[in-house]
């Protein structure tokens, strides 16, 4: 497997960003959702990239120098953060690259003992990465749209 690394996103990033934002989220509502494309709200607005650039702990995925993916963090308290948006680009998908960043982020932040995300009920692939990664299942939004995880570090 291909050596990948993250690194902060940066502004100028924003538009390659957006761009793996639209095609993951596509990607994945096409083939297992229901029926609408598209992820969360202002996934696919440059300046809403932008915006969260300023604003939160962004990191591009980067393979033989490419970006492939993103996330972005946002703290809760000084030992709980919040995983957001981890997108891969889909010509990268069920390659490791998506197992291999939880565990690089995890890394780059030791002082934090507590992660959460949520994810789609339909993204079954993403809840089989998050799960193999140590992640337990903690319950779902009322509407049920999504399954939420965390992580505990001891």
């Amino acid at each position: 497997m291909n050596m990948i690394n993250i690194v902060k996103a940066e502004l100028i990033d924003s538009k390659v960003i957006t761009e793996i934002k639209k095609l993951a989220y596509n990607d994945e509502t096409c083939r297992f959702g229901p029926g609408r494309d598209g992820g969360p709200s202002g996934y696919d607005s440059e300046e809403e990239t932008r915006r969260l650039i300023k604003n939160y702990l962004c990191y591009k995925i980067i393979l033989d120098n490419d970006i492939i993916g993103f996330f972005w963090l946002h703290g809760v308290d000084q030992e709980f953060y919040e995983l957001e948006d981890l997108c891969i680009h889909p010509k990268y998908h069920n390659k490791g690259f998506g197992f291999k960043t939880m565990r690089l982020m995890e890394e780059m932040h030791p002082q934090i003992k507590r992660w959460i995300l949520g994810t789609p009920y339909y993204s079954v692939r993403n809840q089989y990465l998050y799960e193999k990664a140590g992640y337990k299942k903690t319950g779902q939004s009322e509407d049920g749209f999504l399954f939420f995880y965390e992580k505990l570090i001891c």
